[in-house]
Formats: C-alpha cells, sequence, structure tokens
C-alpha cells in the first residue's frame, strides 16, 4: 500500500496514479482515463477497496474537468463500501466522494 496525499492505493492502483496525473494536469483526458483502466474494480480487503474508491474518485474528475457531470455521479454511485459500516479508510473515501458530489450539485444548480 502507497499513500499519496490525500489516497490510499494498494496493488494494481500504483502505476495508475503516477501515470493518469501528469495527463489531467495537461488536460488530455482521454490518456488519464487510459492509465486507470487496468485496474481490478473490487477487492475482500478495505485497504485495497479504499484504493479503488480512489480510482472511482480520479475518474470521477476526468469526467468533471470535461463536464460530464452525470457520468461523473454515476461513477461515484458505482463505489460503495464492503460492509453496512464501514471501515475508517473506507470512510475517508466517502468524505471525498461526497465533498465532489456536493460540487457536481452546486455546479448543477441544486
Amino acid at each position: 500500500m502507497v499513500y499519496h496525499g490525500s489516497a490510499v492505493l494498494a496493488g494494481d492502483g500504483r502505476g495508475a496514479r503516477v501515470k493518469r496525473t501528469p495527463y489531467r494536469i495537461a488536460g488530455d483526458i482521454h490518456q488519464s482515463t487510459h492509465a486507470l483502466e487496468n485496474v481490478a474494480p473490487r477487492s475482500n480487503s478495505n485497504k485495497r477497496h479504499a484504493g479503488f474508491g480512489d480510482i472511482a474518485i480520479q475518474r470521477a474528475l476526468n469526467h468533471i474537468q470535461v463536464e460530464a457531470l452525470v457520468t461523473a455521479t454515476n461513477v461515484f454511485d458505482a463505489w460503495q463500501p464492503l460492509c453496512h459500516k464501514p471501515s475508517s479508510i473506507e470512510e475517508v473515501v466517502l468524505f471525498r466522494k461526497h465533498v465532489l458530489l456536493g460540487k457536481i450539485s452546486r455546479y448543477e444548480g441544486k
């Protein structure tokens, strides 16, 4: 597991984070999205699952950058904690997810 800023990544997510960030900064959303495609979406480990939640957030940020707000919301809706009571690390991902969903609502004028 690797801690990078406000996100925790495990396993396959490490390379994706390093590869996609420069692409998003440069505005190349296609390459940024492509860097995230080969990452598995589920795991039984809370830490790995939270890492996949971070990747979902990054995918949603790609969509937000090109104003595809409905698609970004769908990406957020697809990731949920493993259990009814989220682990601490999943709580961090949920917090970031809900902050960004709030921003999307504000952009939509809600």
